[in-house]
């Protein structure tokens, strides 16, 4: 008996908000594989949770240890993240990033469309970011087309694999 083989996981390096959404859309429409653990409801929620702490200005709790780095090496992580694009793996995403035990497909699309919709527009202010210190919007825009590209890399599209 065979087992179907993991998929690799793209790579992504999405430059507009519209570009996350036809993604989203397309994989919505073709279906995927895994190559990862989340599927797209998942995904869409972790995504959307993370752009509302931006929008809403929420602040993030992290832990002790991380609050004394993070001003040692918050910004130089940063300005690695920004010129790579590229986000490292399996990092335990903080409380208010953790996607709910249960996600539906089509609220969570929803919730993810229109934070994107909210984040095209948004204008401040933001928070100080818990690592990464003070960012400005546009910075802040960035980080979230890098996480979107992140996450999402982990769903290959079925047609993609035909």
């Amino acid at each position: 008996m065979t087992t179907a083989a993991t998929p690799v996981r793209r790579s992504l390096d999405f430059r507009s908000f519209d570009e996350i959404l036809a993604d989203v859309a397309h994989l919505r429409a073709v279906g995927f594989q895994r190559a990862g653990q989340w599927d797209l409801a998942t995904i869409c929620n972790h995504l959307a949770k993370g752009m509302e702490v931006g929008l809403e200005n929420k602040k993030v709790e992290v832990s002790f240890g991380l609050r004394l780095l993070a001003p040692l090496f918050g910004k130089m992580i940063f300005k690695g993240l920004l010129k790579t694009r590229k986000m490292p793996e399996r990092i335990k995403a903080p409380g208010p990033f953790v996607p709910d035990e249960y996600c539906e497909m089509e609220s969570s699309i929803a919730r993810l469309t229109q934070n994107c919709e909210r984040a095209k527009v948004f204008e401040g202010p933001l928070s100080i970011h818990p690592i990464f210190r003070r960012i400005t919007v546009e910075q802040w825009r960035q980080l979230m087309l890098i996480h979107c590209s992140h996450h999402l890399g982990f769903l290959v599209p079925n047609s993609h694999n035909a």
